[in-house]
């Protein structure tokens, strides 16, 4: 069904909020009590929720009413400082700024920046039904770090996208390295056995040796199993024209797909992370400029960035969402 054009709409609308909106709100109560939360619709079948104290994840997502992503146990939980303990899964989790990967000595598994919480959030829908949500996160420490992360989430009204764009500025007087990973983590009832990858030819390398005896079925989901032992793969992906590499899954049986797509000039290579475990069962899709071996590992590698005072890096990421 095609999506009506919104100039044919005008004289048969009391509000625009009949068709798409972003709404704020607060969570009243559980783990996640006090929490910030936007609901965002926009009218062409696609809702997602972003979580400003959460530094501006994107949890909760669905498209045509269909729900697409994995969600852990927890749920909306104020952060800890445990990643694990504290994760709520969804459709895309922050992992940076200092660390993306296995625990360093400082920054943990995952690093530090979905600790923290946006400062100069704004929400905004122009008439034609485009919205624009903005804000900035701070990691920082006295005599130390002193990064910004200057977040842009972009959808409209027929128009079944998220455009992510990222800053990452070191405001500190000295160099920083930094990396950053983009957690896209997608579930049942998109995420099954039916599942095909719709990929180019491509280089494919396992994690690690046991990830190397999935290598040949790297593309293809089993029933849920308990205990499954999960697998990560680095994929480098050949960018388009425009710059974007794109990894698409699709469920013909559900009739819907999904695109993935990253600028490679920041974001060289995807990490798939494949868990097939029973009430584990999930499929991340992963942009990121991390080996994932942890951060003294990457640095010792020379593949970290390295941001020199004032110096800044913009990173994007697409997620795009279709019927078959």
């Amino acid at each position: 069904m095609t999506t009506p054009k919104l100039e044919d709409a005008p004289e048969f609308l009391g509000n625009l909020d009949q068709l798409c909106y972003a709404r704020c709100s607060v969570l009243a109560d559980g783990a996640g009590k006090g929490q910030r939360l936007i609901d965002v619709f926009n009218g062409s079948g696609l809702a997602f929720t972003v979580t400003p104290d959460r530094a501006m994840n994107l949890v909760e997502c669905s498209f045509k009413g269909i729900p697409l992503v994995f969600r852990t146990p927890g749920g909306h939980r104020l952060p800890t400082g445990d990643f694990l303990r504290d994760w709520a899964g969804g459709l895309l989790t922050t992992c940076g700024l200092r660390n993306a990967g296995n625990p360093s000595a400082d920054e943990g598994l995952h690093g530090k920046i979905s600790q923290m919480g946006a400062e100069m959030l704004s929400v905004q829908r122009d008439a034609r039904g485009a919205i624009t949500i903005s804000g900035t996160m701070r990691e920082a420490v006295l005599f130390g770090t002193n990064l910004r992360l200057n977040r842009t989430i972009r959808c409209a009204y027929n128009d079944n996208r998220i455009i992510l764009d990222d800053e990452v500025v070191n405001c500190a007087p000295r160099p920083e390295y930094i990396e950053i990973l983009y957690h896209c983590n997608f579930g049942w009832p998109l995420v099954s056995p039916d599942l095909r990858f719709v990929v180019p030819e491509h280089p494919v390398e396992p994690r690690d040796e046991w990830a190397a005896q999935g290598l040949e079925d790297w593309n293809k989901l089993c029933a849920p199993v308990p205990n499954f032992r999960e697998q990560c793969f680095r994929h480098k992906l050949p960018a388009e024209d425009n710059g974007l590499a794109a990894m698409v899954v699709e469920n013909p049986k559900l009739g819907i797909g999904v695109r993935v797509a990253y600028d490679t000039a920041t974001l060289p290579q995807l990490v798939q992370w494949k868990n097939c475990g029973a009430n584990e069962y999930v499929l991340g899709l992963e942009p990121t400029c991390a080996s994932l071996n942890g951060r003294e590992a990457d640095i010792a590698a020379g593949i970290m960035p390295q941001l020199q005072p004032g110096e800044s890096r913009k990173f994007h990421v697409e997620l795009s969402f279709y019927s078959l």
